[in-house]
């Protein structure tokens, strides 16, 4: 609950920013009006609109500071959290193979991927859905003497107007297709009760993450255990034992000529 509140505030403290930050376009919109017939100093009271004027140094502020430059800073920051998983993930394996530990892939880090691989699919979704707003809005200040002005700026007004209404609803069917967490809470959130947990998809995928991880660790364990090579300085020229055990005891007997011996050769190792 104490994370569920916390969350709440920080979206509450984002909306507040997110209604500042508009509070200007608000405050300098104006009443315009067309021409009719174009060019006739004639306004037609038909032709009624509210909007900014292409004077209006808002129009770029905005595209920069609310669309170009968080773009630039968001695609920063996943490149950095996937590089410091990447290296997190290294260094583990070489750890394990350092100190002999079982290691694999863990819940956390796969976890960690699954939430990256969904917040570059929503960056994405809100590039794809906005990009075409702002390029409008900069084409209109900048495109005006254009030729094909008109044409253009047509077309680039229709396919934004369509995509930033679909950037309200493209967030919850990225989570509800890439999160079975989200799902789940989706489903007791609309139904108004808890669902169990078992036999539900968020529960199936934990299982076979489990059992992924304890697989690749076993068979890991055991790839190395055969492949490594061992070379300890003995001060008496009797053979050693290495013991290891994992489901059952292995035992690896050596000469002082590193030959494998038959473990029946020798008497067990005394650990004291």
């Amino acid at each position: 609950m104490a994370g569920l509140t916390r969350a709440s505030r920080i979206i509450l403290a984002l909306w507040v920013v997110a209604f500042i930050c508009a509070s200007p376009f608000a405050l300098y919109s104006d009443i315009s009006y067309r021409d009719y017939p174009p060019n006739s100093g004639n306004a037609s009271l038909n032709s009624a609109f509210c909007a900014l004027m292409a004077s209006s140094p808002l129009l770029e502020l905005s595209s920069i500071f609310f669309f170009f430059l968080p773009a630039i800073f968001i695609l920063c920051l996943y490149v950095t959290m996937g590089c410091h998983i990447r290296s997190t993930r290294i260094n583990k394996k070489t750890k394990g193979i350092l100190h002999g530990q079982i290691h694999g892939e863990t819940r956390q880090v796969k976890s960690r991927k699954a939430i990256i691989r969904m917040l570059v699919a929503v960056v994405i979704a809100f590039f794809v859905c906005w990009c075409p707003f702002h390029i409008q809005r900069l084409f209109y200040i900048y495109g005006y003497n254009l030729p094909q002005f008109h044409v253009i700026n047509e077309h680039l007004f229709n396919v934004a107007g369509a995509l930033y209404y679909v950037s309200a609803t493209v967030n919850p069917i990225l989570y509800n297709v890439m999160s079975a967490r989200y799902r789940l809470a989706f489903k007791e959130t609309l139904f108004c009760r808890k669902i169990s947990r078992r036999g539900s998809g968020f529960d199936q995928s934990r299982r076979e993450t489990t059992m992924s991880s304890l697989t690749k660790a076993k068979s890991s364990f055991y790839r190395e255990t055969r492949h490594a090579k061992i070379d300890f300085t003995q001060k008496d020229h009797g053979p050693f034992c290495i013991e290891t055990k994992v489901d059952e005891e292995v035992k690896f007997c050596y000469s002082n000529d590193n030959k494998p011996m038959p473990n029946g050769d020798l008497d067990p190792i005394d650990h004291n």
